[in-house]
């Protein structure tokens, strides 16, 4: 059963993967996504939640068939994989790390004071 994977485990095969695939229908900010950019890993998506934002990162998708497509392009383009993984890997680090994100938390307070 996949929810007795370790955070570790799920970490490590972030990592060890080429590619993220992500097929859910509703969703409003996946996380998974912010894993993938962690991991220096472009995605291939639907159209969910408030993925669109990050389409830079990765492909979005409607059906299966274009899934499998977008799935083959990224796997057959090393280069831009690796480029697009590491472009990714620099907005996450820059905006969405937990230290950013309390940051920005901690700067609204204080704007609201």
């Amino acid at each position: 059963a996949l929810d007795k994977i370790s955070r570790q485990d799920t970490v490590a095969a972030f990592k060890a993967s080429d590619l993220f695939i992500f097929s859910s229908k509703f969703e409003c900010s996946p996380l998974v996504i912010f894993e993938a950019m962690a991991a220096k890993k472009p995605f291939v998506s639907t159209d969910c939640g408030n993925v669109s934002e990050f389409k830079k990162y990765g492909s979005m998708v409607k059906t299966t068939e274009e899934m499998a497509k977008k799935i083959n392009y990224w796997l057959n383009n090393d280069a831009l994989r690796k480029k697009t993984g590491l472009l990714a890997f620099e907005n996450f680090q820059k905006n969405y790390t937990w230290e950013h994100i309390a940051d920005q938390y901690e700067n609204l307070y204080k704007s609201l004071l």
